[in-house]
């Protein structure tokens, strides 16, 4: 059954669908924050409640959403219900339908997922939503869904600490360099990629999405100090370098030695 239809039989039996454009774009994001990404959900406790915030993000005109986000079984989570003030059909786990009763925009909160950490808890683990995430456009017609997810830490903690390069505080670094960071720290995407924030201030702007490590950036100035980090410099942390202050110059040849002097 097509998204389109299921929900247009949902928004049918209340609503009528508002007028708006035809097309949406933007992803559906899994957080640990009700009003923005947050890419690591900290450890709540032994036998304490944690949500997982489902955001829509930058939607242009959509009706709806039908996903899967099962819980990683590492994570050890026991999954208790899903809660939104739109229409729910299904569950989480298995495929739910959103119905969000007209053609909305902009970001909001699409649902929550609510779940126990038991006494013992696995590992840190990945949580995203599953490959073939559809939302349906104001025209109630079916399409493909970005998405990202959420790092769970059992030790709740978000920083990356270590196994970044350059490190943090180097000097005469080279005017053209690389940013590497540690797989699997960083605020990573469904894909594997990370957020990039670079640029010359204490809170650097992002600059490039889902991106690997390492990351080439140059020609930089010289003498400058650059910050940067691949989480979010809201949350920490934020590392920096400063550059080497010779520019690179090119060899001389025998060739062009003389030529200065002709």
């Amino acid at each position: 059954m097509h998204l389109g239809y299921r929900l247009s039989v949902l928004t049918a039996l209340v609503f009528v669908v508002l007028p708006g454009p035809l097309f949406a774009s933007g992803f559906l994001e899994l957080s640990g924050d009700p009003n923005e990404i947050q890419c690591c959900v900290q450890d709540p406790g032994a036998n304490q409640l944690l949500t997982i915030y489902v955001l829509a993000k930058y939607a242009e005109g959509v009706t709806g959403y039908r996903f899967a986000a099962p819980v990683p079984p590492t994570s050890g989570l026991l999954y208790l219900y899903d809660e939104s003030t739109f229409q729910l059909v299904g569950n989480s786990q298995l495929d739910v339908s959103v119905g969000l009763g007209g053609c909305q925009t902009g970001s909001f909160l699409a649902m929550q997922i609510h779940f126990l950490r038991p006494a013992t808890i696995g590992p840190r683990a990945f949580y995203s939503v599953a490959p073939g995430a559809i939302y349906s456009d104001c025209g109630f017609a079916d399409h493909s869904l970005a998405t990202s997810g959420v790092m769970m830490n059992a030790n709740g903690s978000c920083a990356v600490a270590d196994k970044i390069s350059p490190a943090n505080g180097a000097t005469d670094v080279p005017l053209t360099t690389s940013l590497s960071w540690s797989a699997g720290y960083s605020c990573v995407l469904a894909d594997g990629g990370s957020v990039l924030y670079f640029g010359t201030t204490p809170d650097p702007p992002d600059v490039a999405y889902d991106v690997g490590s390492p990351y080439a950036v140059g020609p930089l100035k010289p003498g400058t100090t650059y910050y940067w980090n691949v989480l979010d410099p809201s949350s920490g942390p934020v590392w920096s370098f400063t550059t080497t202050i010779i520019s690179a110059t090119k060899s001389s040849t025998w060739g062009a030695i003389k030529a200065l002097y002709r």
